[in-house]
């Protein structure tokens, strides 16, 4: 949680993937404003399709 932090205070913009084994930090992950989370292990389809949508931001 707190290298989102330090990534959001350094660009608010910066597209962030969340992964954990806790599915409980999926809304925290929402609040900060990350671009995907996604509960591990991530399938490699998710992981595209995550990092797309990091892309497609920047």
């Amino acid at each position: 949680m707190e290298g989102v932090i330090a990534a959001k205070n350094a660009d608010r913009d910066t597209p962030v993937i969340w992964l954990s084994d806790d599915e409980g930090f999926g809304a925290q992950s929402y609040r900060l404003g990350c671009t995907y989370f996604h509960k591990k292990p991530i399938p490699l389809e998710k992981l595209k399709e995550a990092l797309h949508k990091c892309r497609c931001m920047a």
